[in-house]
């Protein structure tokens, strides 16, 4: 029997922590207007943006307030946990004035009014609101907007307002989508968009493509990693906050200078914008320092490493009294899937000890390709080594024989 002591663990994220403390996504969101039909139409342009790419729907709160200023749209969307203020009425020259003293909340405006006598002139990515425009019909009123789409609501065509709320829509959506931060998925639209990090003057980023900024983000984001030493063995810890074609993980294995080696694979969740959770348990682990990663795996057979490790070392003491076993039993070897190389354990108790042992490998149709053991053992444990480099992948048989005792267990190998 073995105890384990000298336990230490180092762990280590994988994704940075974000610079703000604001929640992750979009949950609420306010209309800010003059109350009617406007606001009505815009919390649907709002809506027809957020389900735009793939026709989900915003679960979360929409409120429309009515009043004229757009200081106490941003006062009361501060107080009371609204992330984005969709505000397509007067107020720009203000709204530009006060937005940086509110950068819980992001602003979503018209870039000019709709008789073009108010516009926003000034320089789009030190804006601290979203300056948003309508079609191609900016380009004629000499107003910069810093994105642009077409009129959802046909009723009233290339009018500012309805864009506005389409495009805080499409933003919202990549902000929950990604488990980003509005603020976050603005500079993610940014960075996919036409004009790059230099926009031109009018268009400027140019027209939001849910499914470009998506296809940029990273397939996972992965969050945490981290390893227990317990009395069954390593226990990993990892999470993520989203996934993007996640086929899932290999789980990878190094002692001291020895080479990595696959040890288990792990499937994912394929795409998920909501938080996930994984785990396995590497079982029997050597004494010595250990190191472990993640070998992310998409669906279309890509893969990345991510290049943060964790480490465990112990230190394994043996006790002064031996336990010897009292039962003849066989072991699921290990690692299993395993290339090229795996240790099958098995016992054997006193009882057996006078007769011979044998532990062979047996292909899928029954047939005899390796002899490990073919002895007498005496009464103890046993590790023994198979090397499956001169086989091809796929499922073998393994089985323990002594007297009436036999006990077959399935082992795989991978190429």
């Amino acid at each position: 029997m073995r105890h384990l002591r000298g336990l230490h663990i180092f762990l280590f994220n994988l994704i940075l922590i974000p610079t703000l403390s604001f929640p992750q996504g979009v949950t609420k969101v306010l209309i800010s207007g003059l109350g009617g039909q406007h606001d009505t139409d815009v919390q649907t342009a709002f809506e027809l943006g957020y389900a735009s790419y793939d026709g989900s729907n915003f679960s979360g709160t929409i409120t429309k307030y009515f009043d004229i200023g757009i200081t106490n749209s941003l006062d009361y969307a501060k107080n009371n946990g609204y992330e984005v203020v969709v505000r397509s009425t007067t107020g720009l020259v203000t709204a530009l004035a006060y937005a940086p003293s509110y950068p819980e909340v992001q602003v979503f405006m018209p870039a000019g009014s709709n008789s073009y006598e108010y516009v926003f002139s000034g320089d789009i990515e030190s804006c601290p609101i979203v300056v948003t425009g309508a079609g191609d019909s900016h380009n004629e009123t000499g107003y910069k907007v810093e994105f642009f789409a077409p009129d959802p609501i046909t009723i009233e065509p290339d009018r500012s307002s309805f864009p506005n709320g389409y495009i805080a829509g499409q933003i919202s959506f990549i902000a929950n989508s990604m488990n980003k931060t509005i603020q976050e998925a603005r500079i993610s639209a940014r960075e996919t968009l036409k004009g790059g990090e230099n926009p031109d003057m009018y268009d400027g980023y140019g027209k939001v493509v849910v499914q470009d900024v998506l296809d940029q983000a990273l397939p996972v984001e992965l969050v945490s990693f981290s390893a227990e030493l317990t009395n069954e063995g390593v226990l990993l810890n990892w999470e993520t906050a989203t996934e993007v074609n996640n086929y899932g993980f290999n789980v990878e294995k190094k002692q001291a200078e020895g080479d990595w080696l696959n040890i288990s694979f792990v499937q994912g969740h394929g795409n998920t914008s909501s938080p996930k959770s994984y785990k396995f348990l590497d079982t029997n682990p050597p004494p010595g320092k250990l190191q472990y990663r993640l070998k992310q795996i998409d669906t279309d057979g890509s893969f990345a490493y991510y290049e943060t490790i964790t480490e465990v070392s112990n230190t394994i003491t043996t006790v002064e009294e031996k336990q010897f076993p009292t039962e003849f039993s066989l072991s699921q070897n290990y690692p299993n899937p395993f290339n090229p190389v795996t240790t099958i354990k098995f016992s054997v108790p006193a009882s057996s000890s006078n007769r011979n042992t044998t532990l062979k490998i047996y292909d899928l149709l029954g047939t005899e390709i390796a002899v490990l053991v073919n002895e007498k053992k005496a009464q103890g444990e046993y590790e023994v080594q198979f090397d499956a480099g001169s086989f091809a992948s796929g499922v073998y048989f393994y089985q323990l024989v002594n007297g009436n005792h036999i006990s077959t267990k399935k082992l795989t190998v991978t190429k």
